[in-house]
């Protein structure tokens, strides 16, 4: 690493442990044993001191209360969201019942307006044929005078 002189680092950088760490866990992908490296981390770092033992008995009781504090948190949450799940699928049946009734008014009024026009249609029809009727009789009058 180019940041050691002499087996110590000048200074300890984001760079140099985003190095370490990139390199540990490529060597934990390939199955490689991270002693070495450990070694160098604790050259670099200094090696981690143990706690002492009697703030590790407290650690329990504080963590068992966060635990509780957590597990009650997540049981509102969950029914918070059950009930929500609740109101949006009474939400999404009565929107589905109001396309239902929306897409049947519409089918009645396309049908509506399709027998409409089949007789105006019709009606055109009779008119034009009344008028072409009508002017036919009126050229043959005309012709015969």
């Amino acid at each position: 690493m180019r940041n050691i002189k002499n087996g110590t680092p000048v200074k300890v950088t984001r760079e140099l442990t985003n190095d370490l760490l990139t390199t540990q866990h490529e060597c934990v992908e390939a199955g490689h044993g991270t002693e070495e490296l450990d070694s160098l981390s604790n050259e670099i770092f200094g090696e981690q001191a143990d706690t002492p033992l009697s703030s590790t008995a407290k650690l329990p009781a504080q963590n068992s209360n966060q635990d509780c504090d957590l597990l009650n948190r997540a049981q509102r949450e969950l029914g918070a969201t059950q009930n929500l799940v609740i109101h949006l699928k009474g939400q999404l049946a009565e929107l589905e019942a109001a396309k239902s009734t929306l897409e049947k008014s519409v089918l009645l009024i396309v049908l509506l307006l399709n027998l409409y026009k089949n007789k105006l249609m019709k009606s055109l029809e009779k008119v034009t044929g009344a008028r072409i009727l009508k002017l036919v009789v009126l050229s043959v009058k005309q012709s015969r005078l």
